[in-house]
């Protein structure tokens, strides 16, 4: 273990642990457990420690670093209300190891490093809720909710939507569809 307390390889061995059972898909829901509770504490080791070097951060590496510790903070507000479904306890670990893996390289190889700066806008960020639908900041009081959203970066990632226009504006969109008719040869 670090100086710091981050203790990498053990998280590298909790990592591929997941992404075997991610293929495998196959073990008892208690090792299951014991998997997601490992890479919950990990990230929650990663999380303040990404964020102590992000505002030295430098261009593209920084950019991963708030979008990562936003995520990781994201996965951690969820799993305080995690239920355990057949479909959401692979989504979870997935979004536990992919998280975690991408926060450990961020720490482990942060590239040249500059003036600290913005850590206040890196902590404000990672609070924030946006739309993986109109891309929009889920602003207090707006209505939202959870959804698993099909991206080109992979086939589900779960985030957030608006309820009240977002979900309005596809159930409308949804209604206007109506089947084009085959042509006719003649």
């Amino acid at each position: 273990m670090t100086a710091s307390g981050i203790d990498a390889e053990t998280i590298r061995k909790s990592v591929a642990a997941a992404s075997e059972w991610l293929y495998a898909r196959e073990g008892d829901s208690e090792a299951l457990a014991g998997l997601c509770d490992g890479l919950r504490q990990h990230l929650e080791q990663l999380v303040p420690a990404v964020l102590d070097i992000a505002p030295r951060l430098r261009g593209a590496r920084r950019t991963v670093a708030v979008h990562g510790l936003t995520r990781g903070q994201q996965v951690l507000d969820v799993l305080d209300e995690y239920k355990a479904t057949s479909v959401t306890e692979w989504l979870y670990v997935r979004d536990l190891m992919s998280t975690s893996r991408s926060l450990l390289e961020l720490y482990e190889q942060p590239g040249p490093l500059g003036e600290p700066v913005e850590r206040n806008e890196i902590e404000r960020a990672m609070r924030m809720r946006q739309c993986g639908r109109c891309g929009n900041p889920i602003t207090e009081g707006q209505e939202w909710r959870r959804a698993i959203l099909h991206s080109r970066s992979g086939p589900m990632v779960n985030g957030f939507v608006h309820r009240d226009c977002c979900d309005v504006l596809a159930a409308v969109r949804r209604a206007k569809l109506c089947p084009v008719p085959a042509p006719t040869v003649g």
